[in-house]
């Protein structure tokens, strides 16, 4: 039995803005309905009055077995100095907390750590009833909206976990290259989104495609352009980090551009699109395993995507696509049979058998290989 300490990347604040949609709040979802786990103790960032209102009157349901420690500042000027490296000095503010909890914790205990520039106390992760678990939630070092500083503070704590970590686990072999032990683990999803959504929206795709997720400037603005004068129809949905590439797109023909929504709306706006997108151009594309791949294949799409990321894909082989050298007409004939096969039997069948798309099935084992990894951390 396990009690699960997690310091995460994003606070729960997403989770109610966007749902449990990304990786550090999956496998919180995932622990929470483990057998296995006794407790989780999640160690977020402070938040800021404003982000508090504007959750005001939204709530998470958490289970008892969850404990949060979070705070509120009001002093901006760290953020304003800092950016995101704010976070550093702040997560300080839970090390108490932490070592509180390293002291009390009565079963196995597993700290899990998300946090591309945090590092936490040595006193606590080396002692030896403690396991120290580090997980690359994505490749920060390529990060494309992160500063120069920003990244030498994720090289830096990249170099202290490769010496200190007893787990290290990531999205990619490729983002692990420079941690000898360690294990590829892609993204998955949770299995009660899975068991939420048979209740299916039924209806005729009005698009040819879709996109669901944040625009940057990674996204592949040409090729949605290249879609449009063959004459396919594309729908985006998500937040724009980067404006001008959401205005960029919502200037091109037969091309629809949405705002950010929440999980709760996600079957319906994967109703109206037949097969999925994941045009990001290699150069600049940080993401060794996308979550929006899955989400496609687990509703019955289809999807065409820029790059093999080496995951999931494979498995998937006869649905997913890569688009990199086709010309048109093999581009059409490609499309054709992608749009045949949506919401097809045969890959929900698939993505039902697999043993690669779901966090519940997998967390077991990688908390007992984190905690036989060392003898302690």
């Amino acid at each position: 039995m396990y009690n699960i300490a997690i310091v995460p990347y994003r606070t729960l604040g997403f989770a109610v803005k966007y749902g449990f949609t990304v990786r550090d709040l999956m496998i919180l979802r995932a622990l929470e309905s483990s057998e296995n786990v006794v407790s989780v103790d999640w160690f977020e960032r402070p938040t800021y009055p404003f982000e508090r209102a504007a959750r005001r009157g939204q709530k998470l349901l958490l289970s008892d077995k969850i404990t949060v420690h979070r705070s509120t500042t009001i002093n901006p000027f760290p953020v304003i100095r800092d950016k995101r490296l704010w976070t550093i000095g702040a997560l300080k503010g839970q090390e108490r907390k932490l070592d509180v909890w390293a002291s009390k914790s009565s079963h196995t205990k597993v700290i899990l750590d998300f946090h591309p520039f945090y590092i936490p106390p040595v006193e606590i992760i080396d002692r030896e009833d403690v396991f120290y678990w580090y997980d690359l939630i994505d490749n920060f070092t390529k990060h494309n909206v992160f500063t120069g500083k920003q990244i030498e503070a994720v090289k830096r704590k990249y170099a202290w976990v490769k010496e200190s970590a007893a787990f290290v686990t990531g999205v990619s072999q490729a983002a692990l290259v420079d941690f000898p032990r360690s294990e590829a683990v892609p993204n998955r999803l949770l299995l009660s989104s899975r068991d939420q959504d048979k209740a299916r929206v039924i209806g005729m795709a009005d698009y040819d495609f879709g996109f669901t997720g944040f625009i940057t400037d990674k996204f592949d603005v040409d090729f949605i352009a290249r879609l449009s004068d063959l004459g396919y129809s594309t729908l985006i949905r998500g937040r724009a980090y980067h404006p001008e590439i959401a205005r960029r797109l919502s200037k091109l023909n037969r091309v629809t551009v949405g705002g950010e929504y929440h999980e709760s709306e996600q079957t319906a706006i994967f109703s109206r699109f037949r097969v999925g997108l994941v045009p990001y151009r290699p150069e600049k594309s940080h993401d060794e395993s996308p979550i929006k791949l899955i989400q496609y294949l687990a509703n019955g799409k289809p999807a065409l995507i820029s790059k093999a990321f080496g995951g999931i894909e494979d498995e998937f082989s006869r649905w997913v696509k890569v688009y990199d050298g086709m010309s048109d007409d093999e581009l059409h004939s490609c499309v054709s049979l992608l749009k045949v096969e949506s919401g097809g039997a045969a890959l929900l069948d698939v993505v039902n058998s697999s043993k690669s798309v779901y966090w519940n099935s997998a967390l077991s084992g990688l908390i007992a290989r984190a905690c036989s990894s060392s003898g302690g951390s």
